[in-house]
């Protein structure tokens, strides 16, 4: 499923907009985190308008300007995350469990839970919410395997597809956040057990972060550029098409880089 089919069936009301019942796939999910990112980074930019209108019309329309925007970009806000939300409910349907289940985040260790049953493939066939929708293309396993163990171990060689992409990406956030998580905990019950683990999740952090690198080279490849593209992002405005890049489709069949990856 692509990012676009995902922001297209989200938002139009006779598809999945605030759609509680049926199943979502894990890719689904995922480009619904993105977008929900996405808008809130873009409407967040927007709120800027107020008070820079003020600054060319005068304070009284910037103000009515910027309460205006700010009434929008918090309905907006709440839409979104109400849509979020749907497409959690029905990840949970797909591996053939309640939605109800998402009350487990609030006791906090839930949410690994959570992110344990998100990642897991959906059920086979019908269950009792509704038919299996299509798989992803790239397994979240076959993914940290590749990266972590297979051939594509900090090789800035050849090509990774989107899927590869963000199922590491994934998985490299969740390793990070429970490290620091136990480091934090044991750090409390004894001072040298805590910095023995904040060594530790440096060295993870480290190793995590270079295969990332790595990975996005190869995504870059994967529609035809080259990794050096990504020095743009030091110029902090290039992380906005080094955005749009990653989040393309790769080029179909062989390119300069090697064959189409999975």
């Amino acid at each position: 499923m692509e990012f676009i089919d995902v922001a297209q069936k989200s938002l139009r009301t006779s598809d999945n907009l605030l759609r509680f019942s049926g199943r979502a796939t894990r890719t689904e999910l995922f480009w619904s985190v993105l977008l929900f990112s996405f808008v809130l980074l873009a409407s967040g930019i927007a709120l800027l308008v107020g008070p820079l209108s003020a600054l060319v019309v005068g304070r009284g329309i910037g103000s009515a300007i910027t309460s205006v925007l700010a009434f929008a970009i918090a309905t907006l806000w709440l839409v979104m995350y109400l849509q979020l939300l749907a497409v959690t409910v029905r990840r949970l349907h797909d591996v053939g469990r309640s939605g109800y289940w998402l009350l487990l985040g609030l006791t906090g260790l839930g949410v690994f839970v959570l992110a344990y049953w998100f990642l897991q493939p959906g059920a086979k066939g019908v269950n009792r919410h509704g038919s299996k929708p299509a798989e992803d293309v790239m397994e979240f396993t076959e993914s940290v395997t590749r990266n972590l163990t297979g051939e594509g171990r900090l090789k800035v060689s050849g090509r990774a597809s989107r899927a590869e992409m963000l199922w590491f990406s994934l998985f490299s956030g969740l390793v990070n956040y429970a490290l620091t998580i136990t480091a934090a905990i044991f750090g409390l019950i004894s001072v040298g057990l805590g910095d023995i683990l904040d060594v530790v999740t440096t060295i993870v952090f480290l190793a995590m972060y270079l295969q990332s690198i790595a990975i996005l080279v190869r995504r870059l490849h994967d529609i035809g550029k080259s990794g050096w593209w990504l020095l743009i992002a030091f110029t902090v405005v290039g992380l906005i098409p080094l955005y749009i890049w990653i989040l393309r489709r790769g080029a179909s069949g062989a390119n300069q880089y090697g064959k189409q990856a999975p």
